[in-house]
Protein backbone atom coordinates (compact mmCIF):
# COMPACT_ATOMS: atom_id res chain seq x y z
CA UNK A 1 0.00 0.00 0.00
CA UNK A 2 2.96 2.37 0.41
CA UNK A 3 3.07 3.16 -3.29
CA UNK A 4 -0.56 4.30 -3.30
CA UNK A 5 -1.16 5.81 0.12
CA UNK A 6 -0.77 9.40 -1.10
CA UNK A 7 -3.92 8.95 -3.16
CA UNK A 8 -6.12 8.17 -0.16
CA UNK A 9 -7.67 10.21 2.61
CA UNK A 10 -7.75 7.10 4.74
CA UNK A 11 -6.06 3.77 5.15
CA UNK A 12 -8.28 0.72 4.82
CA UNK A 13 -10.19 -0.78 7.70
CA UNK A 14 -10.79 -4.53 7.63
CA UNK A 15 -13.07 -6.55 9.84
CA UNK A 16 -13.59 -10.31 10.17
CA UNK A 17 -17.27 -10.92 10.88
CA UNK A 18 -18.68 -14.08 12.44
CA UNK A 19 -22.26 -14.25 11.22
CA UNK A 20 -24.68 -16.11 13.50
CA UNK A 21 -28.45 -15.99 13.07
CA UNK A 22 -31.10 -16.82 15.60
CA UNK A 23 -32.34 -19.96 13.86
CA UNK A 24 -29.33 -22.05 14.88
CA UNK A 25 -25.79 -22.18 16.14
CA UNK A 26 -24.06 -22.72 12.81
CA UNK A 27 -22.03 -19.72 11.74
CA UNK A 28 -20.17 -18.44 8.70
CA UNK A 29 -17.20 -16.09 8.51
CA UNK A 30 -16.38 -13.41 5.97
CA UNK A 31 -14.00 -10.49 5.80
CA UNK A 32 -15.29 -7.02 4.97
CA UNK A 33 -13.13 -4.02 4.19
CA UNK A 34 -13.88 -0.30 3.97
CA UNK A 35 -11.91 2.30 2.02
CA UNK A 36 -12.33 5.98 1.25
CA UNK A 37 -10.80 6.20 -2.25
CA UNK A 38 -10.54 10.01 -2.47
CA UNK A 39 -12.39 10.87 -5.67
CA UNK A 40 -12.04 7.54 -7.43
CA UNK A 41 -12.92 8.14 -11.07
CA UNK A 42 -11.61 11.70 -11.13
CA UNK A 43 -8.15 12.91 -12.08
CA UNK A 44 -5.55 11.41 -14.38
CA UNK A 45 -5.52 7.85 -15.62
CA UNK A 46 -2.26 7.29 -13.70
CA UNK A 47 -3.87 8.28 -10.38
CA UNK A 48 -6.88 6.05 -10.97
CA UNK A 49 -4.64 3.21 -12.14
CA UNK A 50 -2.79 3.26 -8.82
CA UNK A 51 -6.07 3.24 -6.92
CA UNK A 52 -7.29 0.28 -8.95
CA UNK A 53 -4.03 -1.55 -8.20
CA UNK A 54 -4.70 -0.96 -4.50
CA UNK A 55 -8.23 -2.31 -4.95
CA UNK A 56 -6.72 -5.36 -6.66
CA UNK A 57 -4.68 -6.06 -3.50
CA UNK A 58 -7.77 -5.68 -1.33
CA UNK A 59 -9.74 -8.12 -3.48
CA UNK A 60 -7.16 -10.82 -2.90
CA UNK A 61 -7.70 -10.70 0.87
CA UNK A 62 -11.38 -9.85 1.37
CA UNK A 63 -14.85 -11.13 0.59
CA UNK A 64 -16.67 -7.78 0.68
CA UNK A 65 -15.23 -4.29 0.04
CA UNK A 66 -17.22 -1.11 0.52
CA UNK A 67 -15.85 2.13 -0.89
CA UNK A 68 -16.56 5.81 -0.39
CA UNK A 69 -15.83 8.85 -2.61
CA UNK A 70 -16.69 6.98 -5.78
CA UNK A 71 -17.28 9.71 -8.37
CA UNK A 72 -18.96 7.72 -11.13
CA UNK A 73 -21.81 5.26 -11.47
CA UNK A 74 -19.86 2.73 -13.53
CA UNK A 75 -17.29 0.34 -12.07
CA UNK A 76 -14.05 2.41 -11.99
CA UNK A 77 -11.83 -0.69 -12.00
CA UNK A 78 -13.46 -3.27 -14.32
CA UNK A 79 -10.21 -5.09 -15.12
CA UNK A 80 -9.52 -5.75 -11.45
CA UNK A 81 -13.14 -6.76 -10.83
CA UNK A 82 -12.99 -9.29 -13.68
CA UNK A 83 -9.54 -10.58 -12.75
CA UNK A 84 -10.57 -11.32 -9.16
CA UNK A 85 -14.07 -12.52 -10.11
CA UNK A 86 -15.84 -9.92 -7.99
CA UNK A 87 -19.24 -8.33 -8.58
CA UNK A 88 -19.69 -4.56 -8.47
CA UNK A 89 -22.82 -2.97 -6.98
CA UNK A 90 -23.53 0.75 -6.72
CA UNK A 91 -26.38 2.98 -5.57
CA UNK A 92 -28.44 4.45 -8.39
CA UNK A 93 -27.84 8.21 -8.06
CA UNK A 94 -25.06 10.49 -6.90
CA UNK A 95 -25.49 11.76 -3.34
CA UNK A 96 -24.77 15.23 -2.02
CA UNK A 97 -26.53 18.51 -1.31
CA UNK A 98 -24.79 20.48 -4.08
CA UNK A 99 -23.34 19.87 -7.54
CA UNK A 100 -20.69 17.72 -5.85
CA UNK A 101 -21.98 14.14 -5.86
CA UNK A 102 -20.57 10.81 -4.67
CA UNK A 103 -21.67 7.20 -5.03
CA UNK A 104 -21.41 4.24 -2.66
CA UNK A 105 -19.64 1.24 -4.15
CA UNK A 106 -19.79 -2.41 -3.05
CA UNK A 107 -17.59 -5.26 -4.27
CA UNK A 108 -18.53 -8.84 -3.37
CA UNK A 109 -16.91 -12.21 -4.13
CA UNK A 110 -19.32 -14.87 -5.47
CA UNK A 111 -20.14 -17.63 -4.84
CA UNK A 112 -19.29 -17.18 -1.15
CA UNK A 113 -21.11 -13.84 -1.13
CA UNK A 114 -24.12 -13.14 -3.33
CA UNK A 115 -26.37 -10.10 -3.73
CA UNK A 116 -30.03 -10.65 -2.84
CA UNK A 117 -31.13 -7.62 -4.89
CA UNK A 118 -32.36 -5.90 -1.73
CA UNK A 119 -31.41 -2.22 -1.41
CA UNK A 120 -32.30 0.52 1.04
CA UNK A 121 -31.30 4.16 1.33
CA UNK A 122 -31.67 5.99 4.63
CA UNK A 123 -34.03 8.91 4.97
CA UNK A 124 -33.38 11.87 7.23
CA UNK A 125 -31.14 14.89 6.78
CA UNK A 126 -27.84 13.26 5.83
CA UNK A 127 -25.47 15.00 3.41
CA UNK A 128 -25.05 11.61 1.73
CA UNK A 129 -27.70 9.20 3.07
CA UNK A 130 -26.27 5.81 4.10
CA UNK A 131 -27.05 2.96 1.73
CA UNK A 132 -27.44 -0.76 2.45
CA UNK A 133 -27.64 -3.93 0.37
CA UNK A 134 -28.72 -7.45 1.28
CA UNK A 135 -26.13 -10.23 1.07
CA UNK A 136 -26.20 -13.99 1.38
CA UNK A 137 -22.99 -15.54 2.73
CA UNK A 138 -22.47 -19.26 2.12
CA UNK A 139 -19.75 -21.47 3.58
CA UNK A 140 -20.00 -25.20 2.83
CA UNK A 141 -23.71 -25.98 3.20
CA UNK A 142 -24.47 -23.13 5.59
CA UNK A 143 -25.95 -19.85 4.37
CA UNK A 144 -26.60 -16.68 6.37
CA UNK A 145 -28.03 -13.29 5.43
CA UNK A 146 -26.87 -9.82 6.37
CA UNK A 147 -27.50 -6.16 5.57
CA UNK A 148 -24.29 -4.32 4.66
CA UNK A 149 -24.36 -0.53 4.81
CA UNK A 150 -22.03 2.18 3.55
CA UNK A 151 -21.62 5.74 4.86
CA UNK A 152 -19.52 8.82 4.16
CA UNK A 153 -20.48 11.36 6.79
CA UNK A 154 -20.50 15.09 6.31
CA UNK A 155 -17.36 16.99 7.27
CA UNK A 156 -19.03 20.38 7.26
CA UNK A 157 -18.04 23.61 8.91
CA UNK A 158 -18.89 22.44 12.44
CA UNK A 159 -18.07 19.17 14.18
CA UNK A 160 -21.64 19.17 15.54
CA UNK A 161 -22.83 18.31 12.03
CA UNK A 162 -20.82 15.09 12.19
CA UNK A 163 -22.15 14.25 15.66
CA UNK A 164 -25.68 14.78 14.37
CA UNK A 165 -25.22 12.38 11.46
CA UNK A 166 -23.72 9.67 13.68
CA UNK A 167 -26.70 10.03 16.01
CA UNK A 168 -29.13 9.90 13.09
CA UNK A 169 -27.74 6.52 11.99
CA UNK A 170 -29.59 5.09 15.01
CA UNK A 171 -32.91 5.37 13.13
CA UNK A 172 -31.46 3.64 10.06
CA UNK A 173 -29.99 0.90 12.24
CA UNK A 174 -33.24 0.27 14.10
CA UNK A 175 -35.11 0.10 10.81
CA UNK A 176 -32.73 -2.20 8.94
CA UNK A 177 -32.47 -4.92 11.59
CA UNK A 178 -36.21 -5.48 11.21
CA UNK A 179 -36.34 -5.58 7.39
CA UNK A 180 -36.43 -9.10 6.02
CA UNK A 181 -33.80 -9.95 3.42
CA UNK A 182 -35.01 -11.88 0.37
CA UNK A 183 -34.53 -15.60 0.99
CA UNK A 184 -33.80 -15.22 4.69
CA UNK A 185 -35.89 -16.99 7.35
CA UNK A 186 -38.47 -14.83 9.05
CA UNK A 187 -36.88 -13.37 12.14
CA UNK A 188 -36.31 -10.23 14.13
CA UNK A 189 -33.02 -8.41 14.54
CA UNK A 190 -31.41 -9.35 11.23
CA UNK A 191 -27.61 -9.00 11.18
CA UNK A 192 -26.54 -5.54 10.02
CA UNK A 193 -23.13 -3.93 9.62
CA UNK A 194 -22.49 -0.40 8.39
CA UNK A 195 -19.00 0.91 7.72
CA UNK A 196 -17.30 3.89 6.21
CA UNK A 197 -15.76 7.26 6.88
CA UNK A 198 -17.59 8.91 9.79
CA UNK A 199 -15.24 11.92 10.16
CA UNK A 200 -15.24 11.55 13.96
CA UNK A 201 -13.63 9.01 16.31
CA UNK A 202 -15.76 6.15 17.60
CA UNK A 203 -14.48 6.57 21.17
CA UNK A 204 -12.68 9.25 23.14
CA UNK A 205 -9.37 8.90 24.98
CA UNK A 206 -11.20 7.62 28.06
CA UNK A 207 -12.61 4.74 26.02
CA UNK A 208 -16.18 6.03 26.06
CA UNK A 209 -18.29 6.46 22.95
CA UNK A 210 -17.93 9.84 21.24
CA UNK A 211 -20.89 12.17 21.08
CA UNK A 212 -23.16 10.85 18.35
CA UNK A 213 -22.36 7.20 19.08
CA UNK A 214 -23.80 7.00 22.63
CA UNK A 215 -26.82 5.11 21.32
CA UNK A 216 -24.82 1.98 20.46
CA UNK A 217 -24.80 0.13 23.83
CA UNK A 218 -28.53 0.69 24.42
CA UNK A 219 -29.40 -0.66 20.95
CA UNK A 220 -27.50 -3.95 21.05
CA UNK A 221 -24.91 -2.45 18.75
CA UNK A 222 -21.13 -2.33 18.86
CA UNK A 223 -18.42 -0.48 16.98
CA UNK A 224 -14.97 -1.41 15.72
CA UNK A 225 -12.19 -0.50 15.29
CA UNK A 226 -11.03 2.72 16.98
CA UNK A 227 -7.55 3.20 15.53
CA UNK A 228 -5.93 6.03 13.54
CA UNK A 229 -6.79 5.68 9.85
CA UNK A 230 -6.86 9.10 8.16
CA UNK A 231 -3.58 10.26 6.72
CA UNK A 232 -1.87 13.45 7.81
CA UNK A 233 -0.08 15.81 5.40
CA UNK A 234 3.07 13.79 6.12
CA UNK A 235 1.39 10.52 5.21
CA UNK A 236 1.15 9.28 8.80
CA UNK A 237 -1.88 7.62 10.37
CA UNK A 238 -3.80 10.37 12.15
CA UNK A 239 -7.49 10.66 13.08
CA UNK A 240 -9.56 7.53 13.83
CA UNK A 241 -12.44 8.25 11.46
CA UNK A 242 -13.18 4.88 9.85
CA UNK A 243 -15.43 2.44 11.69
CA UNK A 244 -17.85 -0.44 11.44
CA UNK A 245 -21.04 -0.49 13.51
CA UNK A 246 -22.73 -3.85 13.73
CA UNK A 247 -25.57 -5.78 15.31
Amino acid sequence: MNSTKNYFTTLPVSFLLLLVCTEGYAAVKFTIRSQNFLHLGWGTSAVNKNKCLALDEMMQANDVIIIQELMQHADPCPAETTKNKFQFIVNSTGLGSSSYKEYYGFYIKPPKVSFTNDRYQAGGTFERPPYAIGLKVTVSATSKYIWVGNIHSIFGKRVQQRYDEAAEVKDFYQYMINVRITGAPKAKNYPFIIGGDWNIPLKNKAGKYTKGFEWLPTNNAEGAPNVPTSLSAKGKRASAYDHFIYA
